[in-house]
């Protein structure tokens, strides 16, 4: 797609509750809009609680990656995450999980040759 980036890296930490998720859309829905990448990398590695506000956040922020060509990663996250992410049936979510950004440049020269 024209004017879009290869990929970016967006480094999350902390907790991420019901009084901060809507900063953390903000700031993401920015940088996903603004710019365009094929791919965009939320390291995770450093949140230390998520609840499910934040949980849906990031499942909107896949959703409209997906719907603007994007592919959303969520990198490390940790067990805490995960289990909330399939405790709540966010399967999809799961799907998007990675372990490092280099594995992420790797998946989307793939997607880009086939």
């Amino acid at each position: 797609m024209p004017g879009m980036t290869d990929s970016i890296v967006a480094a999350i930490s902390g907790s991420i509750d019901y009084e901060n998720a809507h900063e953390l859309r903000r700031g993401l829905m920015r940088v996903l809009e603004s710019q365009r990448p094929r791919g965009m990398v939320l390291e995770m590695s450093g949140v230390e609680n998520l609840d499910t506000a934040a949980a849906a956040v990031l499942v909107e922020l896949l959703t409209e990656g997906r719907r603007r060509g994007s592919k959303v990663f969520l990198c490390q996250p940790s067990q805490s995450v995960r289990n909330l992410f399939r405790l709540s049936g966010l399967v999809d979510a799961l799907e998007c999980c990675c372990d490092s950004p280099a594995e992420v440049e790797r998946k989307l020269q793939e997607q880009a040759k086939a």
